[in-house]
């Protein structure tokens, strides 16, 4: 059975916040690159500094992000239920319901995901969004061999049962032997979001970023037109330039071509010629 959820842009720039500059630098480096759709990474953060950091939250809201990953637990900050997720600002769902991913923390060896400790997390997020909620899987979840499958197979099974999508994460560091199309395969469409680096769709990748563009066309195969969330491959210091604005071009151009590749499709309009994350605020951000 599929997942369904609310329709995503095709493409979106995935940020990691707080970046240096903030909410500005993030929109400076939208409009660069011609204002795309935003996947805003909260959950690296403790929820006791997210709430500490209220009105830089309310700029990053102003953003409109489509999709949102925050942590699984909060830690009694303010705002939030030790041992459920973290209270969504109003401003946050102003744009409509954002597709809410929620980050899970490093597993104990030999587990994966136990389900029961995640269960409140996601029934909060439900009701206090309103729409589609995904498991996010990072690289320090992703392994090679065949348990890993095994445990894909079973988790599946788990989503189904609680209406749940799952995000994979392959920007990071993950297990070099992990077996991308089987994987993909495994989780049936399930899949709600990927989340790649520039560099996986460059024709120079090599290793990792090679088996994340792996992944990604086992998935158009399955769903043309999944949602994918590209985050710079550059270091930090080099993000907000031209040669970003370039990697975006080029990397957005070989997805079109990945996904018209796997089912001969018609693409849908881009994020910018159907819905701003401005509209409500021509003037940008205050």
């Amino acid at each position: 059975m599929p997942f369904s959820s609310a329709p995503l842009p095709l493409v979106s720039l995935a940020v990691r916040a707080p970046l240096i500059g903030g909410a500005r630098a993030v929109e400076r480096e939208r409009k660069r690159i011609g204002n795309p759709a935003l996947d805003l990474d909260l959950a690296p953060g403790s929820p006791a500094r997210m709430a500490a950091r209220a009105p830089a939250m309310s700029a990053f809201a102003a953003l409109a992000p489509t999709s949102i990953w925050l942590p699984e637990r909060s830690s009694g900050a303010a705002g939030a239920a030790p041992g459920h997720g973290v209270d969504l600002p109003a401003s946050w769902l102003e744009h409509g319901p954002p597709l809410i991913v929620i980050d899970l923390p490093p597993l104990p060896e030999g587990r994966f995901v136990d389900f029961v400790q995640i269960a409140s997390a996601a029934e909060h997020y439900r009701r206090s969004s309103g729409g589609a909620i995904a498991l996010g899987l990072r690289a320090r979840h992703l392994e090679g061999g065949r348990r890993h499958l095994a445990r894909l197979t079973l988790l599946r099974r788990s989503l189904e049962e609680w209406g749940l999508g799952v995000a994979l994460d392959l920007s990071g560091p993950f297990d070099p032997q992990w077996e991308a199309e089987a994987a993909i395969l495994r989780l049936a469409g399930r899949v709600a979001l990927i989340r790649v680096g520039t560099l996986a769709l460059s024709p120079a990748a090599v290793d990792r970023s090679r088996v994340a563009r792996r992944a990604l066309r086992t998935a158009f195969e399955v769903s043309p037109t999944l949602p994918v969330a590209l985050s710079s491959s550059r270091r930090w210091w080099q993000l907000f330039g031209q040669d970003n604005a370039a990697d975006w071009i080029e990397a957005t151009a070989r997805l079109d071509g990945y996904r018209i590749e796997a089912r001969h499709i018609e693409l849908p309009p881009r994020w910018d010629s159907t819905r701003s994350p401005n509209q409500s605020n021509p003037s940008g951000l205050v």
